[in-house]
């Protein structure tokens, strides 16, 4: 699987490197999968509150900003490849991390690593419609950065 980091945000230093290893650490993580398939290829866009709103806007035709965004287009049929994912994470809300995560000694980079996780988590087929839905995709999200942590995958996304 290639994944691809492309950083479209300027305010917050990143380590592209270390995000890409994530990435391809959780998006070979079993999951839901409705679809039984993984992508074959699977950009990750690193963005700002802006350019969220941005997506946000055209995907959903919200004007907000949001944390993360996945979209999966399915492969073209009789085209060699397969599925290709997108994941839209908001570096900058990441950043600033929510103040109850932060009281229990969780840093941006564990935030950011996060929304990867719930990134690729929806790109797998999860669904956080519903209240018991979202409790199964944190946990297993939780499960995920955990494995990650111990490989060291989690530490160093965001340069201070």
């Amino acid at each position: 699987m290639r994944v691809e980091i492309v950083n479209r945000q300027a305010r917050v230093r990143v380590n592209r490197r270390k995000i890409g290893g994530l990435a391809r650490f959780l998006a070979s993580r079993p999951a839901s999968r409705p679809w039984r398939e993984q992508c074959a290829e699977t950009a990750v866009l690193l963005v700002d509150d802006s350019g969220m709103r941005s997506v946000n806007q055209a995907c959903f035709a919200r004007a907000d900003d949001t944390d993360v965004i996945s979209q999966r287009y399915v492969a073209i049929p009789g085209e060699a490849g397969g599925a290709l994912g997108e994941v839209i994470v908001n570096v900058a809300c990441a950043a600033r991390r929510r103040p109850a995560r932060a009281r229990r000694g969780w840093d941006a980079s564990r935030e950011l690593a996060l929304y990867v996780a719930h990134g690729c988590d929806h790109l797998c087929g999860a669904d956080d419609a519903t209240g018991a839905a979202r409790r199964r995709m944190r946990r297993r999200e939780l499960r995920w950065l955990k494995q990650a942590a111990a490989l060291g995958l989690t530490r160093g996304l965001i340069v201070p």
